[in-house]
């Protein structure tokens, strides 16, 4: 579960990364699973711009250790940040910082 330090690291991934200015073309899709889908394709393509923040709400979020973090496989790493992106409430957090 996220906690109210984790909404700080999200707002300064969104901030770094720019994602909210692409969110409103990604938001328009009623399909829900059509959004999700190209969320966190959004999300991963520009992690590295916030390396320290992700991995700082990877490891919140989780409880794994930073090293544990740094060493997690592509594909874990891709379906950890899913799992965020799916915790209730995020997307409403992404959807108003995209409306300012």
């Amino acid at each position: 579960m996220l906690k109210t330090k984790d909404m700080f690291l999200l707002s300064a991934i969104a901030d770094k990364t720019g994602i909210t200015a692409e969110l409103p073309a990604i938001l328009k899709s009623k399909d829900q699973e059509q959004v999700g889908i190209q969320l966190v394709a959004l999300v991963v393509s520009k992690l590295y711009k916030a390396q320290a923040e992700v991995v700082a709400l990877i490891v919140s979020a989780t409880g794994k250790t930073k090293e544990e973090v740094d060493n997690l496989g592509m594909k874990e790493l891709v379906s950890t940040v899913k799992g965020i992106l799916g915790e209730e409430g995020i997307l409403d957090f992404f959807t108003n910082s995209a409306k300012g």
